[in-house]
């Protein structure tokens, strides 16, 4: 979520997160929600949420300027102008220009490559009528063109061969909010935005549009009791281009999202012990009724601890692409088993439904004093008709040349577990030193249901994700005007890509000779020159190195 705006995309189940660019200056928070939050943000908030917010106009009144130079982040440029109009009426313009390279592979094609080129350009106007109400209107309008070498798919020698590929894409969204006090204590709001995206590729072209509306009301009961409930209304819309990789049908669609939730807060033992419960119902096409309900329980014992409890269920709807794509895999040249090409195509399922998850966490947090604190959290998520891989048939086409046909469905065949630990340390030895430190442990429990015929797909989820991630930061403050800061981190190994653990080092020291000019010197990675994270997913693309990096930023208040 960035403002209250989803940016999940109903394509492909996930986040495009390149395409959400965002001045940093312009952050409030940026809140990571650990667990299933479906209860009150809806399917697809299931092992997590990322929240990002931006500050208010009337927070960034005055300029803003930023430069930057580097070796993989080739240059940014960023401005920024707040205007207070009066009246408690505030507005920004902001504009954001970069150019970034591609990542290193072994592709020969890889020095056809050219860098990313991405233009940001927006607004934000806040009105502050205090009983009357608040109002923030907002919209981005972002252009970027990117290339890159991907796998080439012909059923001619030398079939495999790789591609050189180039495309672009436009995204604009205009939100509006308004919001007034109710009652005691209690608010109304309501929320509706337009979002609007177009991809112009090689393999697969789209126009997507979404259009949400959201109402929400909060009531405090009494003292000990607080009490919100609303109702949201989305549709969506696309139109794809079909290629010979990537096929939809039928390449156009519509569906609604409808969806209306409730949450209530007890104070059974006011500051002591607090009950929460709540659900969300919602309704798509491709869904039909998930109903998602969570109970969450909180102990303070004393002022500095806390011990809390929860149990939820949330679901993953299916995607446009597990639905309806036929998406070809890879090309099987000919050999002993047939003496003609194999295209492999993975083809969507009508009857693909949603995953589950129903999830127990525990935890407990501790402060020592303003300078140290612990937070510890336990959980176990029990999953079932997670996506498999199901083997189709194998059939013969003679157009444009002779070739096989193999053909595997998207199913819901996998079932299973994961458990683990989270551990978070803040420190402050000093009044010019901080330290965050952080551990997370992860072990899986995957398994075939007994219809399922997959026997690839058990080992890619227990191996595809680090058992063991480690992070520190310290954050040293050298004086008035120096600062200095360094972030590790240590993932353990991949075995079913097969990609060996990675140790990564971040830098930064920034001189602040007044409050208005920053200039910051940047080191990404400061290990290993290059690194590989992740492997080519079944769509295809080559394996990509991640460089070490630096860049120079100057930043200008005025």
């Amino acid at each position: 979520m960035i403002d209250g705006r989803t940016v999940y995309s109903p394509l492909f189940s996930g986040v495009q997160w390149f395409d959400q660019q965002i001045i940093m200056e312009d952050l409030d928070r940026i809140e990571v929600i650990r667990g299933p939050g479906a209860s009150l943000w809806g399917a697809n908030a299931v092992n997590g949420v990322v929240n990002i917010t931006t500050k208010s106009a009337k927070d960034t009144v005055g300029g803003f300027g930023s430069i930057l130079f580097g070796d993989y982040l080739k240059y940014q440029v960023v401005g920024r102008q707040g205007i207070d109009l009066g009246d408690d009426r505030y507005i920004r313009f902001y504009a954001k220009h970069f150019s970034q390279d591609q990542t290193d592979s072994d592709s020969p094609l890889a020095e056809m490559e050219d860098a990313i080129k991405q233009t940001l350009v927006g607004f934000r106007y806040d009105w502050d009528g205090e009983d009357r109400g608040k109002l923030t209107i907002q919209g981005d309008f972002a252009y970027t063109e990117t290339n890159s070498v991907t796998d080439g798919y012909s059923l001619v020698p030398p079939y495999g061969a790789e591609t050189f590929i180039e495309g672009d894409s436009h995204l604009a969204y205009l939100l509006a909010r308004w919001s007034r006090p109710v009652g005691n204590e209690g608010e109304f709001s309501i929320q509706g935005y337009i979002d609007y995206k177009s991809d112009d590729a090689a393999f697969l072209s789209s126009e997507q549009i979404s259009v949400d509306v959201d109402a929400q009301l909060s009531h405090v009961i009494n003292d000990n009791n607080e009490f919100v409930t609303g109702f949201g209304v989305r549709r969506y819309d696309d139109n794809l281009r079909n290629s010979e990789r990537f096929m939809f049908i039928p390449d156009e669609d519509n569906r609604w999202l409808l969806s209306a939730f409730f949450q209530n807060e007890y104070k059974a033992i006011p500051d002591k012990f607090h009950v929460t419960v709540g659900a969300k119902v919602e309704h798509t096409e491709y869904a039909d009724f998930e109903f998602q309900p969570s109970l969450r329980l909180l102990y303070m014992p004393e002022e500095n601890q806390t011990i809390w409890a929860s149990i939820a269920r949330a679901a993953r709807t299916p995607s446009r692409g597990e639905r309806s794509a036929w998406i070809a895999g890879m090309i099987i040249p000919p050999n002993q088993l047939s003496p003609i090409p194999t295209k492999a195509i993975l083809q969507g399922n009508a009857d693909y439904d949603s995953e589950d998850l129903v999830a127990l966490e525990f935890g407990h947090r501790i402060s020592a004093g303003e300078r140290l604190s612990f937070d510890t959290s336990l959980f176990y998520n029990q999953y079932d008709n997670l996506r498999s891989l199901e083997p189709g048939g194998i059939s013969q086409l003679f157009s444009p040349v002779p070739h096989n046909i193999f053909t595997t469905l998207a199913g819901n065949g996998i079932k299973g577990s994961t458990q683990g630990a989270e551990i978070a340390v803040n420190m402050q030895p000093s009044d010019k030193v901080r330290m965050q430190g952080t551990f997370s442990y992860i072990d899986f429990s995957i398994k075939n249901k007994a219809t399922s015929m997959d026997s690839a797909s058990v080992a890619a989820y227990e191996g595809s994700t680090p058992k063991t991630q480690l992070g520190l930061r310290i954050m040293y403050d050298v004086s008035e005007d120096w600062e200095f800061d360094v972030t590790g981190h240590h993932t353990s190994s991949l075995s079913n890509p097969g990609i060996g653990s990675n140790t990564a080092l971040d830098a930064r020291l920034a001189w602040k000779p007044s409050n208005t000019f920053e200039l910051a010197l940047v080191g990404r990675d400061l290990l290993d020159s290059e690194h590989v994270e992740f492997p080519p997913t079944y769509v295809g693309g080559t394996l990509k190195r991640i460089p070490r990096s630096y860049y120079l930023r100057a930043n200008w208040n005025f």
